[in-house]
């Protein structure tokens, strides 16, 4: 069968307008004062137990492993459930945490480096002035635990990115006669005053891209190979994929992803057009929710 190749060309034209607010996740304990301040350790406590999880204060021996953030001794707290362990650092700016946390690299600085010293995995997630880091052994002691590990990463990742980030998800969709797409979009962005007063803006984003065939020609186009190209100031990204037996391709977290890159808002357009087989259709994806 001959392979069919697809070049797929996004482009992403942003609309000028005001900025988000700051809002929380519904259910947050949280006062909506919160929104525009910086966080407190009990902040961050009191939102993880209403979350769900059973975290008490590590009272055992003397840690080895204690790496400090921007000369910031963290809070250890142990759940439960797991018996895995939080760090818990509050610094005094949103800055002041991102000059600590990448001041060299998230892989190569120095609380990275202290944690697997001592042979374990740690999972960095940020709020604001906080950072959580989430701590188990590199070597999990069985299936069992390691489900329960993972259900609980993601109700960390969950509830840092919707209760304490105020996170935003937005689903922008549309198709073509032999393609449909869709791009979920995660992102939040904060202005963050300083104990000086100061405004400090931090922002991130993530999208996750699916495209799928629904031409009439289905058996003589797949498998496919795909090249998904983002364009936009600053930013470009190739990423090459292959559709599976029904057409459909998961492009994975991609994009635009981290701190700093510029956010796609709502009213924004995103442009694709497709190549495979010596066709060529383009549509447009808007957001839907």
């Amino acid at each position: 069968m001959k392979r069919a190749y697809i070049y797929l060309l996004c482009m992403l034209f942003a609309v000028a307008g005001s900025l988000a607010s700051i809002c929380l996740g519904p259910g947050v304990p949280l006062s909506s004062a919160t929104a525009n301040r910086l966080f407190t350790l009990d902040d961050i406590n009191t939102t993880l137990r209403a979350g769900g999880f059973r975290l008490l204060v590590f009272t055992g021996p003397p840690f080895q492993v204690l790496p400090e953030l921007g000369g910031v001794s963290p809070q250890i707290c142990w759940d439960t459930d797991t018996h895995d362990l939080l760090y818990i650092y509050i610094v005094p700016s949103v800055g002041d945490r991102i000059g600590a946390e990448y001041g060299s690299s998230v892989e190569n600085n120095k609380l990275q480096t202290s944690f697997s010293s001592a042979s374990l995995l740690p999972w960095f997630f940020p709020a604001r002035n906080s950072l959580i880091v989430y701590v188990m052994p590199t070597q999990t002691p069985n299936l069992e635990q390691f489900k329960i590990q993972n259900q609980w990463l993601q109700s960390l990742r969950d509830i840092v990115f919707f209760r304490l980030n105020g996170g935003q998800v937005l689903v922008f969709r549309g198709e073509s006669t032999s393609w449909r797409a869709e791009v979920i979009y995660r992102y939040y962005e904060h202005w963050i005053s300083d104990s000086s007063g100061r405004l400090q803006y931090e922002c991130w984003s993530n999208e996750d891209p699916q495209i799928f065939y629904q031409g009439t020609d289905l058996k003589k186009v797949v498998p496919i190979q795909v090249e998904r190209r983002f364009d936009a100031p600053g930013e470009n990204l190739s990423v090459i994929a292959e559709t599976d037996k029904k057409g459909f391709a998961d492009l994975g977290d991609g994009g635009f992803d981290g701190s700093g890159a510029a956010l796609i808002r709502s009213s924004d357009t995103i442009e694709v057009t497709i190549q495979w087989n010596g066709k060529k259709e383009s549509f447009s994806l808007r957001c839907s929710s």
